[in-house]
């Protein structure tokens, strides 16, 4: 038979995603799979928000954005990212991802700075997206795992030609092409 042909990764994401929200009822592990697919971040990075490193657009900045590894001496809780960076800001600015602008204003509406996003852990998101992966057939063309999000990400925006190498590198906070 056949080769089955891999689907674009977002569209299976946004299957993954809506899943959840409306079968599952779990709207913030839905945003939690967008949000690590925006970033092009690791799962346990997106994981680790807190709502005061998701920032409105500006006059400046027309885009929302967030703030990944932040430093805060005063406070004396600056903690680097894997690669050792501090103060990463990466601009959500995906064209299809646009209306995932409002659903960010919404939920940050009310929500102390100091607060994280997620309240569930890592593992748990990871089950589910590995579960609902399952439930819609996902796996037999070897989507299985959270982690292949950040390398959807990364692989979508080289196949629409919306960054460079070496902005993917950056943004992705790659060292190296290996």
């Amino acid at each position: 038979p056949p080769k089955a042909r891999v689907p674009c990764p977002f569209p299976v994401l946004a299957m993954i995603a809506a899943h959840l929200m409306t079968v599952k009822k779990e709207v913030m592990v839905a945003v939690w799979l967008i949000l690590t697919w925006a970033l092009c971040c690791r799962p346990g990075e997106s994981q680790k928000l807190m709502w005061k490193q998701i920032v409105a657009p500006t006059a400046v900045n027309k885009s929302w954005s967030v703030l990944l590894s932040a430093s805060s001496p005063l406070e004396g809780k600056s903690q680097p990212s894997k690669t050792g960076e501090m103060d990463e800001s990466i601009v959500l600015d995906h064209p299809y991802l646009s209306w995932f602008n409002k659903v960010l204003k919404k939920l940050k509406t009310g929500k102390s700075p100091n607060s994280p996003m997620f309240s569930f852990k890592t593992q748990y998101g990871s089950q589910m997206f590995k579960d609902v992966a399952a439930e819609l057939g996902f796996q037999r063309i070897g989507i299985n795992c959270v982690y292949q999000v950040r390398h959807g990400s990364a692989s979508t925006d080289m196949l629409d030609r919306h960054r460079s190498t070496e902005e993917l590198m950056k943004r992705g906070r790659w060292k190296s092409l290996s």
